[in-house]
């Protein structure tokens, strides 16, 4: 006989989320803490928010927060459960603000109704209800895991392959599993698979959670794992060698189709490194090149092995291996990541006359086409794959002089045409190639041609128009607000399109696309430009393809420079944010008409420049300051209230609401408080029990952060060191848009991201 469930579990717990200024509304006492159903509605949204994408069919356990934080107020939720045959039971989190729900592993589905019943501190309540489904038992082939839609349940077996640990100093937590068809990425996980799991490679485990496919790349989130056999079995590579050579592109369906897998490819090529980071290892077969890459942040190899895959790869450049790792998937193309230190081996010296190593290096060498201006140029005088390739060079006219491995340009007073050739050696073998180099007129500045433009934008989003001045602001297009600023662009006709270009130091200086590294695209100014601009009726404006995607110029949120960002961003279903949130840079022939804002009812019209602010540059302990963000941006001046909204410090631009804030000494620093009559409230920054690794705001009694002063920055920093050893640097402030205060890292505003300071990244000024 089948009997329904219904159990309550109530998990008590007491928060001190105290507001300051003698507002007492996030009181748990039912007499002083009356809430309107307006905020009970509010904390019910909130919590409809947090689980609005939760997968509805569980196949595993899962766990469940039992309290909301709304403009200040604790709202303490009691879970209960229908379902039959205690198929669902209930018990307390691992951490005191949550609870954990157990599923049984059913032989057919079974439905459940999960209810929340949310309370008040005045003890009035309102209900939530979820309708979910425990799943039907059972281990997925390779084939219907590669088949299930994202956001579907599912349960897979296999054995660990490689692992990804916080404890082993990468940024996550995730395993590879696989099975003789295939491999399974099992991402994000809350536990550490090592000192957690105690998993290790070899072993046989099942893994239950929500299918997702990220860039091409399937894996599984929010996903249990269980060890089914401890003992360590052979983790057997697939020979992908005989599909890699008959693949007809690294997007082939043979390739990426056994993803997650570990594969060998015998005979490769190793080619060279891609980028200057270090990243992409790059290998060849037949027709297709790809690379195994090393993240610093996701790698199952630690730092110490990564360095020995290094060294080893550059010491057997331009022979032959055997690659070993998992196939993973980005924008659709195969690569590989190493599961092991010895990714590359069995090297071997690829049989090369020295005829062919010339051949090869002829295509390596080039010099500029045109000089209009003196200039030195560095020359090679090596192969770049093959070393023992000699290079000399020879000039036909003494205005191009070769000295020291360098070509030196000398202009006159006429033009000419040079002949730079290069003589590639390698022992009896010798081959040249010769260049037609163009040198202008001493002293006469190349005209441009056609209409002089401003490159240009109206950025809505921070009410300016922003004009490209001709120079580079870290990896973007610099801008100015005033169109005095602005170089003249120009166009060029090229087959194929077009390209844009202004004149610096007498030459042509273009903007350019180009990838910068493996499937990655960036913005820079050069003499000899790469990519090709054609006009986009549809979208109304110049668009280029590099490295097999569109691109377009222009910026995007509140920042304030130019860089190149995917098409995609602005058509299909985001064609909407055209002018909202991207912002398309465009050829103009006079200066844009001024923006019409309007503030909206939380903006300032009077802000406040930060020099005027009365900034703090050597705080004291027990001296009233105010807690201030200062939006340039976008024209607000925002004032700690003393307060909290949902899990942040809310602001107010009335500064009568502002909050006094004081410092409190102590080794090391200062704690940050506010004060409740005699009482003082701490604002500690702490790890989250539910996300470890991040971050979240703690208002209390207790004091537990100790803050230090940056001097240069003018703000108040803290270390928080992590359960799992591992540490950062944070700051308080808000960032975009967001009108509330939280705990940031600081790398967010220094080193090349300094620049974003009062543009995207606003730090919390102490104020007198």
């Amino acid at each position: 006989m089948k009997k329904i469930l219904s159990f309550v579990l109530m998990l008590v717990m007491v928060l001190t989320m105290a507001s300051c200024g003698g507002n007492d509304s996030s009181s748990t006492d039912a007499s002083n803490g009356a809430s309107s159903s307006n905020d009970l509605e509010s904390a019910k949204a909130f919590l409809k928010n947090m689980y609005l994408d939760a997968a509805t069919s569980t196949a595993g356990d899962f766990t469940r927060t039992n309290v909301v934080m709304v403009a200040g107020v604790s709202y303490k939720i009691t879970w209960t459960v229908e379902v039959a045959d205690n198929a669902v039971t209930i018990e307390k989190g691992e951490t005191e603000d949550t609870i954990k729900i157990n599923v049984v592993k059913p032989a057919a589905d079974i439905a459940y109704v999960l209810k929340a019943t949310i309370a008040a501190p005045n003890g009035s309540t309102t209900e939530l209800t979820y309708n979910y489904v425990i799943p039907a038992y059972k281990h997925m082939t390779f084939a219907e895991y590669m088949a299930a839609e994202k956001g579907a349940p599912v349960t897979v077996k296999g054995v660990v392959s490689a692992i990804v640990a916080k404890s082993k100093g990468n940024s996550n937590n995730s395993i590879y599993v696989q099975d003789t068809d295939g491999g399974y990425y099992i991402y994000g996980m809350e536990k550490d698979p090592v000192t957690d799991l105690k998993l290790e490679i070899g072993m046989t485990v099942e893994s239950s959670g929500e299918k997702d496919i990220y860039n091409g790349t399937h894996e599984i989130k929010s996903a249990t794992v269980e060890i089914l056999d401890s003992n360590k079995a052979e983790v057997k590579a697939i020979d992908l060698t005989e599909t890699f050579k008959s693949a007809k592109d690294l997007k082939d369906n043979a390739l990426v189709g056994i993803q997650g897998a570990l594969v060998t490819i015998k005979g490769v090529e190793i080619i060279g490194i891609s980028d200057s980071n270090d990243s992409y290892y790059m290998f060849k077969l037949g027709e297709l090149e790809t690379y195994v890459r090393i993240s610093s942040s996701s790698c199952p190899i630690n730092s110490d092995e990564q360095k020995t895959f290094i060294d080893t790869y550059k010491a057997n450049l331009s022979k032959s291996a055997t690659v070993t790792g998992i196939v993973s998937v980005y924008n659709g193309n195969f690569y590989l990541i190493p599961a092991t230190v010895d990714a590359y081996s069995e090297f071997a010296e690829i049989s090369r006359s020295d005829a062919d190593k010339v051949a090869a290096e002829k295509e390596n060498v080039s010099v500029p086409e045109k000089f209009a201006v003196d200039k030195e140029v560095e020359l090679a005088l090596n192969g770049k794959t093959f070393t023992d390739v000699k290079i000399e060079w020879t000039s036909d006219n003494a205005a191009a002089t070769i000295k020291d491995g360098k070509l030196i340009v000398k202009l006159t007073d006429k033009e000419l045409t040079v002949k730079i050739t290069a003589t590639l050696t390698c022992g009896e073998a010798t081959d040249k190639v010769e260049f037609t180099v163009a040198l202008g007129q001493k002293g006469k500045e190349e005209k441009p041609e056609g209409t002089a433009y401003m490159f240009a934008l109206a950025q809505v989003k921070i009410g300016k128009n922003l004009y490209f001045t001709g120079e580079m602001k870290g990896n973007f297009l610099a801008t100015s607000e005033n169109a005095k600023d602005a170089v003249k662009v120009y166009i060029e006709e090229v087959t194929g399109g077009v390209r844009f270009y202004f004149m610096k130091d007498g030459e042509r200086t273009y903007i350019d696309v180009h990838e910068y590294t493996a499937g990655k695209a960036g913005v820079r100014l050069t003499t000899e430009p790469t990519c090709v601009f054609t006009k986009n009726n549809e979208i109304g404006t110049y668009i280029t393809n590099v490295a097999g995607a569109d691109y377009y110029l222009g910026t995007y949120s509140t920042f304030n420079t130019i860089s190149a960002s995917k098409t995609s961003y602005i058509t299909g279903e985001n064609a909407s944010k055209i002018g909202v949130e991207q912002f398309i840079a465009g050829l103009h022939t006079s200066e844009l008409p001024k923006i019409e804002t309007k503030p909206d009812d939380n903006t300032s019209t009077d802000p406040a420049p930060k020099d005027e602010l009365n900034i703090v540059s050597a705080p004291k302990a027990d001296t009233a300051y105010k807690f201030v963000l200062n939006k340039i941006s976008e024209g607000t001046v925002l004032y700690y209230t003393g307060e909290m909204s949902s899990f942040y410090l809310a602001t107010s631009t009335d500064k009568a609401e502002a909050a006094d804030v004081y410092l409190e000494a102590t080794e090391g620093g200062f704690y940050l408080y506010t004060k409740n009559g005699s009482a003082k409230n701490y604002i500690n920054i702490v790890e989250r029990e539910d996300a470890p690794g991040k971050v979240t705001i703690k208002v209390n009694e207790t004091a537990t952060t100790v803050y230090r002063f940056d001097s240069e920055l003018k703000i108040l920093i803290t270390t928080i060191t992590f359960a799992d050893a591992s540490n950062g640097d944070f700051y308080l402030g808000t960032y975009d848009s967001y009108k509330t205060m939280s705990p940031s890292k600081t790398s967010y505003i220094s080193g090349d991201n300094a620049s974003k300071i009062g543009v995207s990244q606003f730090p919390a000024y102490l104020v007198a």
